[in-house]
């Protein structure tokens, strides 16, 4: 991001500062992050490139258990297992969420806007991430707010209209390319605001669906690629 960019060379921070006016005030501000929701996260490195990635983001359980696999499971007993509440362990969980906050402070370390400690305080109760970098209209807003500040402008007026904005709206927020929780991170961190609705990658289709239902096509995905190879 600080001299690349993975969207387009001209969007790298240093080439975009380098086309400012001397005068302009510059904030360093970090690409905000979280992974703790998100134990299931893997790379991609099965699907053929001639193949839709329909389901741009791994799930390592899923694909895991595909591999080892020599034939297609009973998808749905697979879906039990999946969703059981316990399925996760705890401590895998809370591993992942120290591992991301401590990521997340190094990353901001040199920022002069810094998000990790309102992640870190908010992570239970309300989910604040679509994905590992696709933060909730929550976090987003509390970024504005922090700008604002350090820049010595008042937040209170920019933000009193934001209660007529329908923030479930896709169009208003960063939903589309979404990791679905599972039942037992929803339980560990006690989230009460989960839409259960979940987009695998909307800029390419529009499927979507609940957590089963996100699980089941990506299963269904994953065994048409395989003979796809």
């Amino acid at each position: 991001m600080d001299s690349n960019n993975k969207f387009s060379p001209e969007l790298a921070t240093r080439k975009i500062s380098g086309k400012l006016l001397e005068k302009c005030k510059i904030l360093w501000i970090p690409n905000t992050y979280f992974l703790g929701y998100f134990p299931q996260l893997a790379a991609r490195q099965r699907m053929p490139e001639k193949t839709p990635k329909r389901f741009p983001l791994a799930d390592r359980y899923i694909d895991e258990t595909m591999s080892a696999s020599q034939m297609n499971p009973d998808i749905e007993a697979f879906l039990n297992k999946l969703s059981s509440p316990d399925f996760i362990p705890k401590k895998t969980i809370q591993d992942k969420v120290e591992q991301s906050i401590a990521e997340l402070r190094r990353r901001e370390y040199f920022c002069e806007v810094k998000i990790a400690d309102y992640v870190e305080d908010n992570i239970f109760g309300n989910r604040l991430f679509y994905s590992q970098n696709h933060p909730t209209p929550q976090v987003l807003m509390e970024v504005a707010r922090r700008i604002l500040r350090a820049i010595g402008m008042r937040s209170d007026n920019f933000f009193q209209y934001r209660e007529l904005i329908d923030w479930t709206n896709v169009n208003f927020s960063l939903i589309g390319q979404d990791i679905p929780l599972y039942p037992s991170v929803t339980k560990f961190f006690d989230i009460r605001n989960e839409r259960y609705v979940y987009f695998a990658n909307r800029g390419l289709w529009d499927f979507h669906g609940n957590f089963r239902e996100f699980q089941r096509e990506y299963i269904k995905q994953w065994w048409a690629d395989k003979f796809e190879e």
